[in-house]
């Protein structure tokens, strides 16, 4: 069955919070919106700022839809995450709606490399006016973590704005990769102020045009040698030239054909989107339905074991199972998926101390030859709906269905 709306909720709910602080980050942990850590408010002054961020980059989204990316899936593919609407952590860090409503939207931008198969690297950004007066601008920038760490040369840890150096990236990029083993997502933040001599002069910043205006991020020549756009981080750069596309879009909608752009006013969005300050990140999770756990309690009650087919990896799988209330230790988990390097279709589960088969080819023989381990687990993971069918018929033959 399907994780999310079927035994997770539709939309990921915030985990943690982590920001930059004096002499490393602060993780803190999330409930219901709110920021369970006791002493979390000595953090007020990092977390300010990625509050309105969350809250402002969300405002103009309908409450009810709760849904901010949905427009641009036509033109790659997003995280979930992107989707889910942030604006409760504002609220949570204090910031109030008269705080928000100073910051007027003046366009939105987003950027991201295109790729049909693969969630793509993606920021999105608000440009807001303090004010009526447009002369200072603030950008104000949420996606993926090697999107926005890309723009980034600063980041602000609650009391000075200091230099992103290698040692501090590399502790931000090892929580993200930390958090993906986790089953967790991650969305990075960013900000960055932009002075103006005078009110941006291109009319479709008059906050009333609804048409998307698309910027090309470079030259269509994807070649080694091609040059490419410098304010491209390099990971962007390196994902350009893989999948041959990127492209920026600003608006609210995407649904209408795109405006096009002055000279002048695609190079500023390029110069809005590098030079960033990070704020920090926020991961989330699919959290299971208040019933299922239980509902999933009763039926092991009833003689009836729940199984859960998972298309994750084995620990990400493993993560939300325990959210579930499975067992995750010993003799649990069974990859379905097929690897070529794995002698004799097993794997070697380290974390576990155990020999597991690995891919539906080897279960039958295993079930034939060894033991009934794969009747007994509750939780399949990296499958296909083939695969998936498969151990289904396998489960029916031996009447366990």
């Amino acid at each position: 069955i399907d994780k999310e709306g079927t035994i997770a909720e539709p939309f990921c709910a915030p985990e943690q919070i982590v920001v930059p602080a004096s002499g490393g980050c602060a993780v803190l942990d999330v409930e219901d919106a709110t920021i369970a850590d006791a002493g979390w408010t000595r953090f007020l002054p990092a977390l300010r700022p990625l509050g309105l961020a969350c809250a402002r980059g969300a405002a103009r989204h309908p409450v009810a839809a709760h849904r901010r990316r949905a427009n641009l899936r036509r033109l790659g593919r997003t995280l979930a995450a992107q989707d889910s609407c942030p604006c409760r952590l504002g609220r949570a860090v204090g910031m109030a709606p008269s705080d928000i409503a100073e910051f007027r939207v003046i366009r939105e931008i987003a950027a991201f490399a295109q790729n049909d198969s693969q969630p793509a690297s993606f920021s999105a950004s608000v440009v807001c006016a303090d004010g009526a007066e447009p002369s200072s601008l603030h950008v104000l920038s949420d996606g993926c973590v090697d999107a926005i760490l890309g723009t980034c040369i600063d980041y602000f840890d609650g009391s000075a704005v200091r230099v992103l150096d290698d040692r501090t990236l590399a502790s931000f990029r090892a929580l993200h990769e930390n958090a993906l083993q986790q089953d967790l997502q991650c969305l990075a933040f960013a900000y960055r102020p932009l002075a103006l001599p005078t009110a941006p002069p291109w009319p479709a910043w008059d906050g009333r045009s609804a048409r998307p205006v698309l910027v090309d991020l470079g030259s269509h020549t994807y070649a080694d040698d091609a040059p490419l756009p410098l304010h491209l981080s390099q990971t962007a750069r390196e994902q350009r030239v893989r999948s041959g596309t990127a492209a920026a879009a600003t608006s609210a909608s995407l649904d209408c054909a795109p405006a096009a752009l002055t000279c002048g006013e695609e190079a500023f969005l390029h110069d809005a989107l590098s030079a960033q300050i990070f704020l920090g990140l926020v991961t989330f999770t699919y959290e299971p339905k208040t019933d299922v756990c239980d509902f999933i309690e009763d039926l092991d009650l009833a003689g009836i074991r729940f199984v859960h087919f998972s298309p994750a990896n084995g620990r990400q799988s493993k993560s939300f199972a325990e959210r579930l209330g499975l067992e995750t230790d010993w003799n649990t988990c069974i990859l379905l998926s097929a690897d070529p390097a794995a002698p004799g279709g097993y794997v070697e589960d380290h974390d576990i101390k155990a020999r597991l088969p690995r891919g539906i080819a080897s279960i039958r023989a295993h079930l034939a030859d060894v033991d009934d381990v794969p009747l007994q687990v509750s939780l399949f993971a990296e499958c296909t709906p083939d695969a998936t069918r498969e151990m289904i018929s396998i489960l029916q033959d031996y009447g366990d269905v």
